[in-house]
């Protein structure tokens, strides 16, 4: 083998090795990265929580992102994630586990961007 293919086979190799495991750059990725920056560059360091229920009423009994679990069993929130900055959080409230909006399954931030408008708007009038 010639050092040129060794060197490609190499190249190959680390990008392969060096991949990033999830590209975050849908439609909803990209909607949910603005959402978050403008919370961050509006220096709003305030937790706030709200159920996918009180979001959108009208809808309250249907599941939420394709789960079993209806939206009064999820929230949305705006908090300190792992001690470090604030982001965008949905928590499963019966078992208590939150996982970042934007590392979430496809159907649950299709679903969760939807209700980003009205989040901006409780969470703005829980300043009041």
């Amino acid at each position: 083998m010639s050092s040129l293919e060794e060197l490609k086979k190499q190249m190959n190799q680390i990008i392969e090795d060096n991949k990033p495991s999830v590209v975050l750059n849908s439609k909803e990725d990209r909607r949910i990265r603005e959402f978050e920056t403008e919370l961050i560059e509006s220096g709003i360091k305030v937790e706030f929580s709200i159920t996918v229920a009180e979001l959108n009423p009208e809808l309250a009994e249907h599941s939420f992102g394709g789960s079993g679990f209806k939206r009064d069993q999820y929230s949305i929130s705006w908090k300190k994630w792992e001690g470090e900055n604030f982001r965008l959080v949905l928590t499963n409230i019966p078992h208590n586990n939150g996982k970042l909006l934007l590392k979430t399954p496809e159907q649950f931030k299709k679903d969760a961007v939807e209700l980003l408008d009205e989040f901006a708007t409780k969470f703005s009038e829980s300043f009041n």
